[in-house]
């Protein structure tokens, strides 16, 4: 298996690949020191710690959020941008929406 390491050094597993031909910016990863169930589940949540690729408990949970944020602007866009005449607390409210993490309530008048 190969992982792909930004030049900046972000640690973050970006791609992946099970070639055996490494071109440059690739690390060669251990197999037995992984995993592969696990890593294919939650591979956005494994860092490169120069040795292995090691799972980032904290970082699933900002993945987790970030999932929820792109649900909530995706129901925003579905929900709310397609009404012209929305008033301005319900349509700020969606735009603050992914940031509060509260989705609020359709006006009555939407029923």
């Amino acid at each position: 298996m190969r992982a792909y390491l930004d030049a900046d050094g972000y640690v973050y597993l970006h791609a992946y690949d099970y070639e055996e031909n490494l071109p440059e910016g690739y690390v060669q990863v251990p197999d037995e020191s992984l995993d592969v169930d696990h890593f294919l589940d939650h591979r956005e949540c494994y860092k490169w710690d120069g040795e292995t690729l090691v799972y980032d408990q904290s970082r699933e949970s900002y993945v987790e959020q970030e999932a929820e944020r792109d649900n909530i602007r995706d129901l925003r866009k579905n929900i709310c941008f397609p009404i012209v005449n929305r008033g301005a607390l319900w349509y700020q409210a969606w735009l603050d929406a992914p940031q509060t993490m509260t989705m609020p309530d359709n006006p009555i008048w939407l029923k």
